[in-house]
């Protein structure tokens, strides 16, 4: 059980697929800011949190204009009945 904990915490939070204007992102949750802060890949623990547990985005209670400059993002995590492009 350890190495396997030991193997899902190496895994990225982030990964990018392509470059320029065919980019995207997946990752589990959410992330406000854009391409340039998510490619860092050094995050505070509170941004660190909002990729793995962020909700706010999805139920209505962020302004998508935190999300300027990030590329289509993909992700998962909450519910809902159908894909939704916010």
């Amino acid at each position: 059980l350890h190495a396997h904990a030991a193997r899902v915490d190496a895994l990225p939070l982030v990964r990018v697929v392509g470059d320029g204007a065919a980019r995207f992102n997946v990752l589990h949750a959410e992330f406000f800011g854009p391409d340039a802060e998510l490619d860092t890949g050094n995050y505070s623990h509170d941004v660190r949190e909002r990729l793995m547990w962020g909700r706010d985005l999805v139920q209505g209670l962020a302004d998508p204009a935190l999300q300027a400059g990030l590329s289509l993002t993909c992700t998962g995590h909450t519910p809902v009945r159908a894909p939704q492009r916010i």
